[in-house]
C-alpha cells in the first residue's frame, strides 16, 4: 500500500472514535433536554432515543482503546477519557478538569487546526453554525465564532454578569451552548459564571478547548446523573 495512504488511513483511525462523541451530542443534548423536561428515565424512552443513548456509549467505548493509541503522554489522554466518561454518565465536569488538558487541544491533533473536516462539521453543528460551508472555510468560520465569543466574554466579565436581564442571561447561555429552558436564573448565572472562569484563563490558541467545552461545560448542567 502507498505509504501516504496508509498514513492517511492510520491517521483516520486515530481520532475516530473521537469524533463519534460529538457527531451524537446535539441529538443526545434534546434527548436528555426532554428526559429532564419531562422526568424520564432512560427505559421510558422511545425505541430510538434510547437506542440513540445506548449508541453514544458504545461510541465512547470504541474512542478509548483508539485514543490511548493516538495521543500521547498516556496519563494525559487518560484525563480526556475520564473526563468524556463522566459527561456519558450524566455528570458535570469542573473547570480545573478541562484546564488540566490544556495541551491536548493546542498542540496535538484535536488543535483546531488538525481535526479532520467531519469533526469540524459535527463541531459547528453543535454550535449552532452551518456545517455545510466547503471545507476550506469550516475551520476559520468556527474558530472566528469561537474567538468572537471569548471577546464578548472578557467584556462581560469586566460588566459583571449579575448586570444582565433574564432575557440577556438566558441569550447568553443560549450564545455559549447551554439550553436553559429547565434551568431558574441563578443556576443560569452560576453556568455563565463558571464558563467565564473557563474562557477568560485562555488564550487564542486554545480555541479548540473553548468549543470543546461548549459541549462537555452545557450537555448534563442543572441535571442529576442517570
Amino acid at each position: 500500500m502507498d505509504k501516504r495512504l496508509s498514513d492517511s488511513l492510520k491517521s483516520h483511525c486515530k481520532i475516530t472514535g473521537i469524533q463519534a462523541l460529538f457527531l451524537e451530542v446535539k441529538e443526545i443534548r434534546k434527548i436528555k433536554s426532554k428526559m429532564s423536561q419531562q422526568r424520564l428515565s432512560t427505559q421510558q424512552l422511545p425505541y430510538r432515543e434510547m437506542e440513540r443513548l445506548r449508541q453514544f456509549r458504545r461510541d465512547l467505548l470504541k474512542a478509548i482503546p483508539i485514543g490511548i493509541i493516538a495521543i500521547p503522554p498516556f496519563a494525559n489522554f487518560l484525563v480526556i477519557v475520564l473526563i468524556c466518561a463522566q459527561v456519558q454518565g450524566g455528570a458535570h465536569p469542573q473547570l480545573a478538569q478541562l484546564l488540566a488538558l490544556r495541551s491536548l487541544f493546542s498542540g496535538s491533533v484535536l488543535a483546531l487546526n488538525r481535526l479532520r473536516v467531519d469533526h469540524v462539521r459535527a463541531l459547528s453543528q453543535v454550535l449552532f453554525l452551518t456545517p455545510y460551508l466547503p471545507a476550506v472555510l469550516l475551520r476559520p468560520r468556527l474558530r472566528s465564532h469561537v474567538l468572537e465569543i471569548q471577546q464578548l466574554d472578557r467584556a462581560l466579565l469586566h460588566l459583571g454578569p449579575g448586570q444582565l436581564s433574564g432575557e440577556e442571561l438566558r441569550a447568553a447561555c443560549y450564545l455559549r451552548g447551554l439550553d436553559s429552558t429547565h434551568l431558574g436564573q441563578a443556576e443560569c448565572r452560576a453556568w455563565l459564571e463558571q464558563w467565564l472562569g473557563l474562557s477568560c484563563q485562555l488564550q487564542a490558541s486554545d480555541a479548540s478547548l473553548l468549543a470543546h467545552s461548549m459541549v462537555l461545560l452545557s450537555l448534563n448542567y442543572g441535571r442529576p446523573p442517570e
